[in-house]
């Protein structure tokens, strides 16, 4: 959806594809959920638990990869307290900012290996449209202090900024 050059559209309502009510994608069958539109320009800033490390979010099976119980779990958690915060459909491509309470991980933690819970719960939850490069243009993840666990800050890339939309040299 593209609101143009609309950016009063911030009440309106899109429907977003669900494959169950965490908002996580199954081969079953889909169900649609309303979610707010906002407009471009908008920042919007989220709190989250810590994600879990990339390395603890799934494990080998005979038969493929599963799920991990730990990352089961945040999902839960984190979608809850996700919706609780009315998360509205960012319109157009998008940088994001990851912060996450360094004391809530070991001092061993790898900031980079939370990124993809974060980026898969917006996607599943219907605020980002898709995590590729087409939409994400830009990912920081940092360390901060006193947050109390993480916050994802979703910042409107700005025009000039995206290749595809600067004008070639003359």
């Amino acid at each position: 959806v593209d609101t143009g050059n609309y950016p009063q559209l911030t009440s309106t309502y899109i429907t977003r594809d669900f494959g169950d009510d965490q908002g996580f994608g199954s081969r079953g069958a889909r169900q649609h959920r309303l979610c707010p539109l906002r407009a471009k320009g908008d920042r919007m800033t989220y709190d989250l638990p810590v994600p879990p490390s990339s390395n603890n979010m799934f494990f080998n099976t005979g038969r493929g990869r599963a799920i991990t119980p730990e990352y089961k779990a945040w999902r839960e958690e984190a979608g809850l307290m996700l919706r609780r915060q009315k998360p509205a459909a960012f319109v157009g491509r998008a940088d994001l900012l990851i912060e996450i309470d360094e004391k809530a991980c070991s001092a061993s933690s790898d900031v980079t290996n939370r990124v993809k819970a974060v980026e898969d719960l917006l996607v599943a939850h219907g605020v980002l449209r898709d995590d590729s490069r087409k939409y994400v243009r830009a990912v920081t993840a940092t360390w901060a202090e006193n947050i109390g666990a993480c916050r994802v800050t979703i910042k409107p890339v700005s025009r000039g900024d995206n290749k595809e939309e600067r004008s070639a040299p003359s």
